[in-house]
């Protein structure tokens, strides 16, 4: 295989799979967006917090996914003509559709149509920027005994949900059709025939793809002429990530001096990746 291009897996925190971590590990970087632990050669991820694919372009939503994408693009983090992956919509299979569906009486495949169409607009605009795109489809949900262990907020049951994460799949499937962008996938292998969640493909935090679909994702990407096992050695490792294991470590450190409760804890924040929970609505 000729040298990789440098792909970005850009979105919510399922592009901790591209950071080749088993576990997310993220750092803080700008303006609330998080860098990931990079152990991959040729990917380089940045998690802009738990945000909806519905309210994805959308200015002023509570993640402010919309922002954090533009800064990106606009301050060239993102190199002109860039291979971005985009992973959004996880959070919409979970939780958001069954929702709406009880409270306003929309049918499901409305509400994922309108879901799709709202991430549209943000591809589009990424699109318009000059980036090669890539979708990157959802993968299975968390099990329903995972739901009781971990406390995870979630609406309907295993099934109900996993059948959502193949419909909005479908959507963003076609959409990337459509327009010329890639549509990138390994969520029915995640799915079984019963519509539940192949529990051995998922890593320990219950939620997020394990690094085991290493193999088959290289497979998907292959003929985009990336290699997604190539990892960085152990000194471009530590080159690349020092200065953030710096500043994490020095905060910790500074933490224990401040001696009231809630300035220390506004303080060790600084060093903490996740952004704020989710409360968009449809």
């Amino acid at each position: 295989m000729a040298k990789s291009e440098m792909f970005y897996a850009v979105g919510d925190s399922h592009v901790s799979f591209f950071t080749g971590n088993e576990l997310m590990d993220f750092f803080p970087y700008k303006k609330g967006i998080n860098v990931g632990n990079d152990r991959l050669k040729y990917f380089k991820t940045y998690h802009l917090g738990p945000g909806l694919a519905y309210s994805a372009n959308k200015y002023g939503s509570t993640t402010k996914t919309r922002e954090k994408a533009e800064y990106l693009v606009k301050n060239k983090i993102l190199p002109e003509g860039a291979n971005v992956v985009l992973s959004l919509g996880g959070i919409d299979a979970r939780r958001q559709v069954v929702k709406i569906n009880r409270e306003k009486g929309i049918d499901f495949q409305t509400i994922v149509d309108g879901i799709v169409d709202c991430y549209k607009d943000l591809l589009e605009y990424m699109d318009k920027a000059g980036f090669k795109l890539y979708c990157w489809g959802i993968v299975a949900t968390i099990t329903d005994e995972a739901v009781i262990e971990t406390g995870t907020t979630v609406n309907g049951d295993e099934a109900t949900r996993n059948r959502i994460t193949m419909m909005i799949n479908d959507g963003l499937k076609r959409i990337c059709e459509e327009n010329g962008w890639n549509f990138v996938s390994v969520a029915e292998a995640t799915i079984d025939e019963n519509f539940k969640t192949r529990e051995d493909l998922i890593c320990t935090d219950r939620s997020h793809l394990s690094q085991i679909m290493a193999p088959t994702v290289a497979k998907e990407f292959e003929k985009y002429g990336v290699d997604i096992l190539a990892r960085k050695s152990k000194l471009e490792h530590f080159v690349n990530t020092a200065p953030y294991y710096i500043k994490r470590k020095m905060i910790k450190i500074l933490s224990r001096f401040i001696l009231v409760k809630k300035w220390r804890k506004k303080f060790r924040s600084l060093y903490q990746p996740y952004g704020p929970v989710c409360n968009e609505e449809f």
